[in-house]
């Protein structure tokens, strides 16, 4: 695997001072965001590396990003409190969603665009109307909530806590459908293949969980990395699960064999990965101040 490595227009003391606690593709793929620890969302053309804009208004850091489905809107989720929902083609905020009581630290948007879930270290997921920023309903963790993903389908929603739990939630009344035990420390990454069928949990306990996203079953346990596992992410086709990881490694897995393909390594501490839509490249963000975007060789 090649790697372009993304850099804000910074000095280079600033830039090792950062670090990038997600990253997420736009849904044609084009453009790449970044949330930094220097309250700020970085966006980058793909194609060509330039980076085309910052967004600011956080107080704090931003620990997560996500675009709706249609690409108009652009989610981000800080330290400050707040979610902050913007114009992605013009830069303009449009909504300050107020609510959460501590950090906000997961986004993702209902795959149909219309509600917007966010979680926080407030104990909480707190779902809201994407068009208009208002708030529909909580629901609880025992602790922080560190991730949320959607099913494709929107059916489901699914949390990691720092209960060291997955909780599945009936997306449409809020109700919890499956309590998923077996990590041994907090869960710091959810993400569903893209046919629904699989929910990937990853976690403090080094290890990445696959489950029936339907029962809640435990299909497999994927081992390997030395340190946290901070993000998990499908391919596409949902033949290749990625995780990046606190060991300074992203590892790509076979996801029917459960067996490792490959290590990718030249990052400090990944924070976070996500696949590109199109297939063809992966974006990771990590705490040595850039973003980098993975591709195959040629060879």
């Amino acid at each position: 695997m090649m790697q372009t490595t993304l850099i804000p227009p910074t000095n280079t003391t600033t830039q090792f001072r950062m670090r990038f606690d997600s990253v997420g593709f736009s849904p044609d793929g084009r453009t790449l965001a970044g949330g930094s620890d220097d309250d700020t969302v970085h966006l980058w053309d793909v194609a060509t590396g330039i980076h085309r804009y910052a967004l600011k208004g956080h107080k704090d850091g931003v620990h997560s990003v996500a675009f709706s489905p249609d690409g108009r809107l652009l989610a981000s989720g800080g330290g400050d409190n707040t979610v902050r929902l913007w114009d992605a083609d013009a830069g303009t905020l449009r909504h300050v969603l107020k609510g959460h009581t501590d950090y906000v630290l997961s986004v993702a948007f209902e795959p149909d665009g219309r509600i917007l879930a966010s979680s926080g270290w407030d104990d909480t997921v707190r779902l809201w109307d994407a068009a208009t920023g208002t708030f529909r309903c909580a629901l609880g963790h025992a602790d922080g909530v560190f991730s949320v993903a959607f099913s494709p389908d929107g059916q489901i929603l699914a949390s990691g806590g720092w209960d060291n739990i997955v909780r599945v939630w009936d997306a449409a009344i809020g109700e919890l459908r499956h309590i998923l035990p077996g990590h041994t420390d907090e869960v710091l990454g959810v993400a569903f293949s893209p046919d629904g069928r699989i929910l990937a949990s990853g976690g403090k306990d080094c290890a990445i969980r696959l489950w029936d996203a339907a029962t809640g079953t435990l299909l497999r346990i994927l081992e390997g990395h030395a340190d946290v596992v901070a993000s998990v992410s499908f391919s596409p086709d949902g033949l290749i699960l990625a995780s990046g990881g606190w060991d300074d490694t992203i590892r790509l897995w076979d996801v029917a064999a459960g067996t490792l393909r490959h290590i990718l390594k030249g990052q400090r501490v990944v924070n976070s990965v996500a696949f590109n839509p199109n297939g063809q490249t992966l974006a990771s963000g990590g705490d040595d101040g850039t973003v980098r975007v993975w591709h195959p060789t040629k060879s």
